[in-house]
């Protein structure tokens, strides 16, 4: 299972209310994308206006080229709704799948989640990342990688905080 991590930002970015949690689905466009650079707790935002995207700051982790059925941008979550109850604030959203065709799957070790909807295309505000182990992955054509918040079979807890 991969390990989580946060950005330092993105707690901040959920207090000031940059990000629509509540509603099913949550108000915000909220989408993940691969990177075989280990992005760093320090970093500030993703700009989506660099092709690929960069999440930057201090790690500046760009985004694996668009290649072997991976787009730029990476994959819109479905199902995202947000709760709270008890003092707790749950973020949840199915699985995200890829699948690698004709050429192989650019190598990638880390997967992050960002808002792409709230602020300019330059700034979008990013939240966590997932760190799958040394050596990252590779996807051979017709090879799939699903992405499982929580590590639940149809999804999970994107974010949580107490």
């Amino acid at each position: 299972m991969a390990v989580s991590n946060k950005f330092n930002v993105g707690a901040e970015y959920v207090m000031d209310g940059v990000l629509d949690l509540f509603g099913s689905p949550v108000g915000d466009t909220l989408r993940v994308g691969l990177t075989n650079t280990a992005p760093n707790v320090a970093d500030t935002h993703l700009d989506t206006v660099l092709s690929p995207d960069v999440i930057e700051a201090t790690s500046n982790a760009a985004e694996v080229g668009a290649a072997g059925g991976y787009l730029e941008g990476g994959i819109t979550l479905a199902n995202t709704n947000g709760t709270r109850a008890a003092g707790t604030v749950t973020v949840v959203a199915d699985q995200a799948v890829w699948t690698a065709t004709a050429d192989a799957f650019p190598p990638f070790r880390y997967v992050y989640l960002y808002d792409n909807t709230a602020v300019a295309a330059a700034t979008r505000p990013i939240f966590a990342w997932w760190d799958y182990g040394v050596g990252g992955l590779d996807l051979l054509n017709g090879e799939t990688f699903s992405f499982r918040p929580s590590g639940l079979a149809s999804g999970g807890a994107l974010i949580t905080l107490v």
